[in-house]
């Protein structure tokens, strides 16, 4: 059984490929190095670059990053997608 995590941090992206790689390498070293559980779920809100599929090969290979897409809710329809749908921390 998977262990819940301590922690969900929500993404919303939007034609981020170019910076998208270096963000989240950065938020998984930091947390990394905390005393708690986590996880980052990164939802694509409806991008017309290749955010997806890059965070989504990231994620294969990072096992804390998750990944999906909103369908062009906006900003704060693509967070409320994340926590209602994907996070599961505690926080």
């Amino acid at each position: 059984m998977k262990e819940q995590p301590h922690l969900s941090v929500i993404i919303p992206a939007y034609n981020e490929e170019e910076r998208i790689a270096g963000t989240l390498e950065s938020i998984d070293t930091y947390l990394g190095k905390q005393p708690y559980s986590y996880e980052v779920v990164v939802i694509d809100n409806g991008s017309n670059d290749s955010t997806y599929d890059l965070v989504k090969k990231i994620a294969e290979s990072v096992k804390h990053i998750k990944v999906d897409l909103a369908h062009e809710k906006g900003k704060g329809g693509a967070v409320a997608h994340g926590v209602m749908q994907h996070a599961g921390g505690e926080y």
